[in-house]
């Protein structure tokens, strides 16, 4: 009779000669014998892999791990079969968990970075609405900003579908925060945004001060931070400390700050601006984004067709009640739009799925 040991040579053998049938039925006699050998796991999981039996293949990577959890090689299958599955976030997890105990593991590291980066794509291809998390700022009790859990809420955020940032707002508690804190906590959700994609938006209102000058001087102080959007609030620039209308004022801003791209954020009284507004402000060629806070759809549906014509710009509203009828407008124009609120920061990965799915699963949800 064949011991283990010789069942998984054969077994080996096999796999060497591309007869990935012959090798698993090797190692399956293999682990009848020796059931606890966690190296006959991970072979047979390789060839289930080479056979794209992908649900098998995770199987065995999983026993693997199970056995031998210290093993970098149990992780490498695991995230190799969970990429056959296209299951791209979990496996970026697996490779991570891998590289904790072999960091300098090449396979791990090529492994994590061709699925995180499938991740993105996925991410990007199936988020009708983009879920832009109006990002709180976490405390710590003597008052000061907790940079430790900013950190950690970034990650959570963008590893829990978040597509964009909105830092900086009434959430984030920013009129309580100080010149230095602002600009602080910008280049730290900038710096740690970045760890998950160079490019990964973020915006955030940047208009302090009371002349035009400081008021600039902030814009670009914040952008320089890492804000990839500078947000203007219409009304700030129609203050009684200022002489001209806001358009005049806001005429004058886009010479000031030069080609720092910038986002509307309306938080006009009422129905917010006018039809005429948003397209004179769409037409200076600067605005990037356009938050709505509105709560007259119709006005909504226009100024979303109206914004969406703007080069790289996108709309995106506060209002949860009318995003589904949004959607729909914005699919039957070939659009996307945006969603941000608070509850962004609690469970964006369920709102990203909501707002696309149908009826009886958004029931569910």
């Amino acid at each position: 009779n064949m011991t283990s040991a010789d069942l998984k040579n054969q077994g080996n053998q096999c796999f060497s000669s591309k007869d990935y049938e012959s090798a698993i039925k090797f190692f399956t006699q293999a682990i009848e014998l020796t059931p606890s050998d966690h190296v006959l796991y991970s072979n047979r999981s390789a060839a289930y892999a080479m056979l794209q039996r992908w649900g098998d293949a995770l199987a065995d990577a999983n026993k693997t791990v199970e056995l031998k959890p210290d093993w970098p090689r149990g992780y490498s299958r695991q995230g190799a079969a969970l990429h056959g599955l296209e299951q791209f976030e979990k496996a970026t997890k697996v490779y991570s968990k891998g590289l904790e105990i072999d960091p300098n593991n090449q396979q791990l590291k090529s492994g994590l970075l061709e699925c995180d980066a499938l991740w993105k794509k996925q991410i990007e291809q199936q988020a009708e609405v983009n879920v832009w998390a109006m990002m709180i700022t976490p405390f710590e009790e003597s008052g000061a900003i907790d940079y430790k859990m900013v950190d950690h809420l970034v990650d959570w955020l963008i590893q829990n579908g978040a597509t964009g940032i909105f830092a900086l707002s009434s959430a984030s508690e920013v009129e309580h925060l100080s010149e230095e804190e602002r600009i602080s906590l910008v280049q730290r959700i900038s710096k740690k945004a970045k760890t998950h994609r160079g490019d990964f938006p973020i915006v955030g209102s940047g208009v302090f001060g009371s002349t035009l000058e400081e008021k600039a001087n902030s814009i670009q102080q914040l952008y320089k931070s890492g804000l990839t959007s500078v947000a203007i609030i219409p009304s700030q620039l129609s203050s009684s400390e200022l002489v001209n209308g806001w358009k005049d004022n806001f005429s004058k801003l886009l010479q000031l700050t030069q080609d720092i791209p910038l986002t509307i954020y309306d938080l006009s009284p009422q129905d917010g601006l006018s039809e005429d507004d948003v397209t004179w402000l769409k037409n200076t060629g600067r605005i990037t984004h356009f938050i709505d806070t509105s709560s007259n759809l119709e006005k909504i549906k226009q100024r979303m067709l109206n914004f969406s014509q703007t080069p790289r710009g996108q709309f995106i509203t506060t209002n949860d009640v009318y995003v589904f009828s949004l959607l729909e407008l914005a699919r039957d124009n070939s659009i996307s739009i945006g969603y941000s609120s608070p509850n962004t920061n609690f469970y964006p990965a369920v709102l990203g799925k909501f707002f696309v799915q149908k009826p009886k699963k958004k029931q569910k949800l």
